[in-house]
């Protein structure tokens, strides 16, 4: 009863911080895509799905290829409070605009505040589920603590993106399939197609849990012995992966109607998504393999061959404990301090499909995956989960299976991106770090937790919510900027998000006569915030051309914005550009900038 009272006021403490870092600073930013889903112009992809539904336009539900109709349903809430988004822009035009910083802040509360509370609260559902899975309470405050107190997960749910619910359900139904292999309920099945369902429904990416699933199915069976039980929970498993699918399907169709309404949508939003077709369709033929074979033979076959699977399976576990914490290994020592010892050659983090990445090398490429990755994790969880991984590779571990079904999650997922060609920064690869917090946990149970007394256990967990909160407090309150300090600061693993924007239309506005002032910004985050006339990005050229009795009279450079507008700054460079006259470096990385600059 003690304990449990303890468990419930680490929770508390847990939920209290996040919800403090949270709260702080939600309003003053505006990041690259959000107006998208707000406004676009003044109704944005949130509206259009509410719009849609009310008028039975079946069609029209699908609001963007993400498809983010789960942000609707979540951030949605926001309508009920600020539905008047027009009022932002008091004074439209063309190319420029004067925005009211005051209704920006309100509108950011009302869409915001509700996926800071929901994935806060959506904790308790991962202490439930991973108490149950592991049976030990402790492990489970412990990995709750470092996804509520991670800078990178605070940082996303403060954000109106799909990524801020994708690494909520991803990892839920990973975890509900887990505990349905362990007690074969059918309330766990059922919770692993509805998150699985809201997965799809958040990012088209969570196909990658279809045939990933159906691995983890084919990792338990190894556990079986006995021919005639191997073949009960093959049929049985088999069975209910297949309801599991058609499950998530269903709530997928049901959310989104339309779906039902042009095929093709339902087709690409799940196994026709970017190569995933013959992967899906070769997944539910083993499946089908292994159900008839089930039926037919009582598993002779498929028994036979997991048995000699069996053999080498103790060292598969270590090659892949190896292989990761090797591959991370490297990336903290050739970045850190290794001075890029493996001549990784240079690259922007934000390359995506260019041209640029695609011509790397293949192992450079796996290194330039990670590098984001690595450097965007505590020194506290990074060092905890390499140090697992290094006892994985020469003794058992206490829960080695499930590490392995996660740690080889990481595999799957850089294989999937290497595969499209694709860099992934942190934005794209926010459904590892729940992953990953709870393999951080699994170390801190098996290096300390294990091996002491329940008071001292206390301690050590509030001495994670302190070096945690340390963390944060470094980083407020740009938080999906954190990087670790084993990275040199001249490096940076990603943007500034929209951070800085605020603070560079503060100076302005303090400016003498701001409301007169006409400024150009690369992009949108300065302006919703700033009191004058802001031109954004791409409207500069025709705004010069238009207003040539006009003059514009600051210039707000951004890390991203110089690399997208490079032609734009090029032509201002050579006629309109002085020295700099104020700048913020985020996390206090010169290259992480935002710089405002006065006109000639």
């Amino acid at each position: 009863m003690k304990s449990s009272k303890t468990i419930i006021l680490l929770i508390l403490i847990s939920l209290c911080l996040y919800f403090s870092f949270g709260f702080y600073h939600i309003t003053k930013f505006e990041t690259a895509d959000e107006h998208f889903w707000m406004y676009d112009p003044t109704d944005g992809r949130i509206h259009d799905y509410w719009n849609a539904l009310s008028k039975k336009d079946w069609l029209a539900t699908r609001i963007n290829d993400k498809p983010g109709i789960m942000l609707a349903y979540i951030s949605g809430i926001g309508i009920f409070f600020e539905d008047e988004l027009h009022k932002r822009i008091v004074e439209p035009a063309d190319y420029e605009s004067i925005f009211s910083s005051a209704e920006t802040e309100k509108i950011n509360l009302a869409f915001r505040l509700p996926l800071l509370i929901f994935n806060g609260i959506f904790s308790l559902f991962f202490f439930w589920a991973i108490k149950r899975l592991t049976r030990n309470k402790w492990l489970a405050i412990t990995m709750v603590i470092l996804i509520l107190l991670n800078p990178i997960i605070i940082g996303v749910s403060q954000i109106i993106n799909p990524d801020s619910l994708l690494w909520i359900f991803s990892f839920a139904s990973l975890i509900s399939l887990l505990n349905y292999l362990e007690y074969e309920k059918k309330q766990d099945a059922g919770l692993c197609a509805l998150f699985l369902g809201f997965s799809l429904l958040s990012k088209y990416a969570a196909v990658i849990f279809i045939p990933f699933f159906f691995a983890i199915i084919s990792i338990r069976l190894l556990q079986e012995k006995e021919q005639i039980e191997f073949s009960k929970k093959a049929k049985l498993f088999a069975l209910n992966y297949i309801f599991i699918l058609m499950g998530a399907f269903a709530v997928f169709a049901l959310l989104m109607p339309a779906v039902l309404a042009s095929i093709s949508y339902f087709y690409y939003g799940t196994i026709g998504f970017k190569g995933m077709s013959p992967i899906f369709w070769l997944t539910m033929f083993l499946n089908l393999l292994l159900l008839a074979d089930s039926y037919y033979t009582k598993s002779k076959y498929a028994f036979t061959l997991f048995e000699k699977i069996k053999f080498f399976f103790p060292h598969i576990f270590k090659t892949l404990f190896f292989i990761v914490a090797s591959m991370f290994c490297l990336v903290i020592v050739n970045w850190s301090i290794g001075n890029n010892f493996l001549n990784i050659k240079g690259i922007n983090f934000d390359a995506g499909r260019t041209y640029p990445f695609r011509r790397q090398d293949f192992i450079d490429k796996i290194f330039l995956e990670i590098y984001p990755l690595v450097f965007s994790l505590t020194p506290l969880t990074l060092l905890s989960i390499i140090a697992l991984w290094i006892k994985g590779i020469f003794k058992p571990l206490k829960y080695s299976s499930i590490i392995f079904i996660l740690s080889s999650f990481l595999i799957v997922f850089y294989a999937a991106v290497l595969k499209q060609d694709l860099l992934v920064n942190i934005r794209y690869s926010v459904m590892l770090y729940p992953i990953l917090m709870l393999i951080a946990a699994f170390s801190i149970n098996e290096f300390i937790l294990e091996k002491i007394k329940e008071t001292h256990k206390i301690t050590v967990l509030l001495g994670i919510i302190f070096l945690s909160s340390v963390s944060l407090w470094l980083i407020k309150p740009y938080y999906f900027n954190y990087t670790s300090d084993l990275l040199p600061k001249n490096r940076i693993i990603t943007g500034a998000w929209g951070y800085g924007g605020y603070e560079a239309a503060q100076y302005l506005n303090n400016l003498p006569n701001s409301k007169e002032l006409t400024i150009w910004s690369d992009y949108w985050g300065v302006c919703y915030f700033f009191d004058g006339t802001c031109v954004q990005a791409s409207g500069y050229d025709n705004y010069i051309k238009k207003s040539k009795d006009k003059k514009i009279d600051y210039y707000i450079m951004t890390r991203r914005g110089e690399i997208t507008n490079n032609k734009i700054w090029n032509t201002i460079r050579k006629t309109s550009l002085n020295k700099s006259v104020w700048e913020i470096n985020i996390d206090d990385r010169p290259k992480n900038f935002v710089r405002i600059y006065k006109a000639k």
